[in-house]
């Protein structure tokens, strides 16, 4: 192949000789290259506007972890996460980090050539750019150029450390105010009446109530608390609803000893649980009807002689305006009763709050007026009474008794028989397996506040009638037309569970130490930079010009030497011609063969390319 390349034919070429002599028209030329020594005139620009571009994006790291703590998601600017952020300056500070570092070897192996070296010396300070092992294996030899390189290599520590440094977490958004449409009825519907007979929508809603308990499948009732947000995800609104229900004027709990062992006679009987409801006629004195609660309860010793006390309390339920704390799951759509903005923040707390009886009514609730409902016994006879429907409900979903009677065996022991009606037995806690000691212990039903046991009296009757004012069966007729003409605007608060930023500002301060370490590891390499005249590189032609190669001789930077000998054609491979025929190397294409796999055509290629320049000579 080299001997295609060269033609016997071809003009007789004016060889040149590839010694280090150096030409002397370049040698006239290269006596004007400039060196300028100086601090401003040779200001490395570049590396150390690298150095203060990464120190910026270190601090604007900081500034991020800093500004993100705490924040959520939906406030955070753009919605571009601080870890996406932080990667983003992390790998500018490290491309500014590589150019800093570059040109700072460059300056500092240049200054190493303007004293008295060896190319060994040299050699090793360029393989600590490049190689980590030398740094590692350097001893002695170790300075500040393995220092800058080895700090590439530590850049890492500062990314792993910012990036840790950021973290999520799911928390609750500051409220915001939200109107929602929905109806409440404040007064009384017809509920049914004397004959027995419940109105349709007051069984439907009893059903309701009985079957969820306080958590119903929103429908209808209220609208506007489901996708609020671009991501689909739902608020979760609460609001206070006015609504049709009861003040509870409750008496104080009056608390007698009893000891049924030595009271109780052979076959005689006495009551240790009672609720009750009565509804209490307007009267001449008295412009309003009411209901009437008996609430009283047993609590035993497990003795024979069945020693304990007897608690009992009266209440007046008197027809009001109750304001109903109502929570809206938007995502699930269902309605949450009695949870207001105290209990949902605070949600250790009990999910029903108790009876208070300074407010006559549970925490959370509200009365806000009274609805004076005017009947009379003669009302009550017709099917369009509003208490006696609820009356009559109260006394089948939520009345009980509990007797007990004492009687003797035919050895003459005493034992006791209890006999338990409606919901009595639910709130019964303990009951000994020996029927010949009583020990029979009943919860209050004004504060079952225990995790295992029913929602306490007031509780399950705001439930009721809360269902009843909103016509939670969709049945009631004349909600049906309030419903459809007059539809309620609702003021509530908007909650929103959202991810939130959080910062561990050890691993911050750490990834920031960690990166003022490496700008101090790099600056030593620029010390001295005034000392050299031009700007410099490690570029191989740059460096080939310095030691004097013929082909790019000068000495200047690379942008001179390409002007000069950047139309050069050169090859690496077999030279054919000069003081360095015979060896590899990089020589003018035309005195070169190309290093072949096979050394024996190699070998023939070089044969033949020899003897064509031989014959060109001698023509």
């Amino acid at each position: 192949m080299g001997s295609d390349l060269k033609d016997p034919e071809a003009t007789v070429y004016e060889l040149h000789s590839l010694s280090s002599e150096i030409d002397p028209n370049d040698a006239k030329q290269d006596v004007n290259i400039e060196w300028t020594p100086g601090f401003w005139a040779q200001f490395p620009k570049i590396g150390l506007g690298a150095l203060l571009v990464a120190l910026i994006a270190c601090v604007g790291e900081v500034i991020i972890l800093v500004t993100s703590d705490g924040k959520s998601q939906s406030k955070w600017p753009h919605r571009v996460a601080p870890n996406v952020l932080l990667s983003i300056s992390n790998s500018v500070a490290n491309i500014c980090f590589s150019i800093a570092i570059g040109n700072g070897v460059a300056i500092a192996w240049w200054r190493q050539t303007l004293k008295p070296t060896t190319i060994e010396q040299l050699q090793r300070s360029w393989a600590f750019s490049t190689s980590l092992k030398q740094i590692a294996f350097a001893g002695k030899y170790f300075n500040v150029i393995a220092l800058a390189a080895l700090t590439t290599k530590l850049l890492i520590i500062d990314a792993v450390l910012m990036q840790k440094a950021t973290s999520t977490y799911l928390d609750t958004d500051p409220p915001v105010p939200i109107a929602l449409k929905g109806f409440a009825n404040a007064t009384f519907p017809r509920t049914g009446g004397g004959s027995g007979t419940l109105s349709t929508s007051l069984i439907l809603d009893l059903q309701m109530w009985y079957q969820r308990g306080g958590f119903y499948y929103n429908g209808d009732w209220f609208s506007g608390c489901n996708s609020t947000k671009d991501d689909g995800s739902d608020y979760t609104c609460i609001l206070n609803v006015p609504g049709a229900g009861f003040e509870f004027d409750c008496s104080e709990a009056v608390s007698n000893k009893i000891d049924y062992g030595k009271t109780l006679k052979s076959g005689s009987t006495a009551n240790l649980f009672h609720i009750g409801f009565e509804e209490v006629y307007a009267n001449a004195n008295q412009s309003y009807s009411y209901i009437n609660m008996d609430v009283s309860f047993t609590r035993a010793d497990n003795t024979a002689s069945c020693p304990g006390t007897l608690l009992q309390q009266t209440c007046k339920l008197r027809p009001a305006t109750i304001g109903y704390p109502v929570t809206i799951d938007g995502g699930a759509n269902q309605i949450m009763l009695g949870i207001d903005e105290h209990a949902y923040i605070f949600y250790d707390e009990p999910i029903f709050t108790s009876y208070n009886r300074s407010i006559k009514q549970q925490d959370g609730y509200t009365v806000l007026g009274y609805q004076d409902v005017h009947e009379t016994n003669n009302t009550n006879a017709v099917e369009d009474s509003r208490l006696g429907g609820i009356v009559q409900a109260m006394n089948q979903f939520l009345a009980g008794d509990a007797n007990m009677t004492r009687i003797l065996d035919k050895h003459n022991s005493t034992k006791y028989e209890i006999q338990q009606t409606g919901m009595a037995q639910l709130y019964l806690t303990e009951a000994m397996a020996d029927e010949r000691d009583c020990g029979y212990w009943y919860l209050d039903p004004m504060f079952t506040d225990s995790p295992d046991s029913i929602p306490d009296l007031v509780n399950q009757i705001n439930q009721i009638m809360f269902l009843i004012a909103t016509d939670g069966s969709l049945e009631d007729p004349d909600d049906q037309d309030k419903k459809n003409n007059m539809p309620d605007a609702f003021n509530g608060t908007a909650y929103i569970d959202n991810v939130h930023y959080a910062t561990n500002y050890a691993y911050m301060w750490g990834g920031f130490v960690s990166t003022m370490v490496c700008i101090l590891c790099v600056l030593p390499v620029y010390w001295g930079f005034w000392q050299l005249g031009r700007p410099v590189t490690l570029g191989p032609f740059e460096i080939a010009a310095a030691f004097r190669s013929p082909m790019v001789t000068g000495g200047g930077t690379v942008e001179e030497v390409i002007k000069k000998r950047g139309d050069q054609k050169v090859q690496f491979g077999h030279i054919v011609s000069g003081d360095a025929a015979g060896q590899l190397g990089i020589a003018e294409a035309q005195y070169v063969t190309r290093a072949h796999p096979s050394i024996g055509s190699a070998r023939q290629e070089i044969d033949e390319a020899v003897a064509g320049i031989l014959h060109t000579r001698t023509r």
